[in-house]
């Protein structure tokens, strides 16, 4: 429970327009909904039917959801699924007659071996929303960027952290060697936004989460196995 709180102690400070979230747990959506800083939002969760899938995926947006749906891969050895959001993001103070915008999230097969398993779902998934103008996907892609569990970004779209000139070698959401919540050698580059707009450009990306939630210099404690990422947009 401490680590859940320190989770929403950081979305809540930071106040967000968008959130997304992934691997959540209904005992964390219960928690998450009960402070009153998410009632600003409109909140969106794939609706699980399958009951060897215990956690999911989870948009919160202060603007309003006009379409919503479920996207379950059919390539998956963990019954993963994407989320899907279009919204209307005001122009000049007016809505609904603003920018409609489509967001996903997902967290796509993990474990080494699955490679083939997370291309598929991430490819699926591009081309299922590629005719969109505006289209924003934030999620953990598991891959390693390493071997064959390398993916290429699709022209007209860009990845955030190559975009703005994040270090790809140096600088990690997961990472061993500055979170103690991991054990063993992990430095990867999981978490990930990637995009295809005509009317916005990513501006600032920043990590979040990186602060340990205890006073333990020594036995810190971070709220997530995984950094988060900060992401603005601004209109072009």
């Amino acid at each position: 429970m401490r680590r859940t709180r320190g989770i929403v102690n950081v979305l809540e400070q930071r106040n967000a327009d968008i959130i997304c979230l992934q691997d959540v747990t209904n005992t964390y959506i219960n928690y998450l909904m009960m402070q009153n800083w998410t009632k600003a939002y409109h909140i969106n969760r794939v609706s699980i039917t399958n009951p060897s899938r215990v956690k999911t995926e989870v948009i919160l947006s202060k603007f309003p959801m006009t379409i919503n749906e479920s996207f379950k891969f059919k390539n998956t050895m963990m019954n993963n699924y994407a989320n899907i959001v279009d919204l209307s993001i005001p122009i000049n103070g007016r809505c609904p007659n603003g920018d409609k915008i489509t967001i996903v999230t997902s967290q796509l097969d993990g474990l080494l071996h699955y490679s083939a398993y997370r291309k598929d779902q991430f490819y699926s998934l591009i081309n299922l929303i590629s005719e969109n103008n505006n289209i924003f996907f934030l999620g953990d892609t598991n891959f390693t960027d390493a071997g064959e569990d390398v993916i290429e970004i699709p022209e007209h779209w860009q990845d955030v952290w190559i975009q703005l000139d994040k270090p790809t070698e140096t600088e990690y959401t997961v990472d061993s060697e500055k979170n103690s919540y991991l054990t063993g050698h992990r430095q990867y580059r999981f978490d990930r936004v990637i995009y295809k707009s005509r009317n916005w450009t990513a501006s600032k990306l920043e990590f979040i989460g990186t602060e340990s939630i205890t006073d333990s210099e020594k036995n810190p404690v971070y709220p997530s196995d995984h950094f988060g990422l900060y992401v603005e947009f601004v209109q072009t």
